[in-house]
């Protein structure tokens, strides 16, 4: 049995080996694998371009004038800069110490603590 399937083998080898027609279907299905492996790889290559020139080309452009952290950081300078020259240059204005403005606050708070609970009860 298994030398019938040899003898199978051998001639269908023979047919194969000397058929124009098998040679050519060979080769055509190997050209076109590697047609469709190149599609591939240059279609991989088009979209990664595509998506690079998006990045650095148009994105940038998109962006108009200053982020929400440029212009926080400028406002914060400002302040800053500005607290700063009253206190050490001598142009802060006169008005009630901290300690003044911290016991009214904690007077304002115990009275709204205390407005609090007798509303609760």
């Amino acid at each position: 049995m298994m030398e019938r399937h040899d003898e199978i083998m051998e001639r269908e080898i023979e047919k194969r080996m000397a058929s124009d027609l098998w040679d050519r279907g060979v080769a055509r299905s190997v050209v076109r694998r590697r047609r469709a492996r190149f599609a591939g790889a240059s279609g991989a290559a088009a979209s990664l371009a595509a998506a690079a020139l998006v990045f650095f080309a148009v994105l940038p452009g998109l962006r108009q004038g200053p982020t929400e952290g440029e212009a926080l950081y400028r406002f914060v300078t400002a302040q800053v800069d500005g607290t700063w020259g009253r206190v050490f240059d001598g142009d802060a204005p006169a008005g009630p110490t901290a300690a003044v403005l911290e016991e009214n606050f904690d007077n304002g708070l115990d009275a709204l603590i205390g407005e609090a609970l007798t509303s609760r009860l």
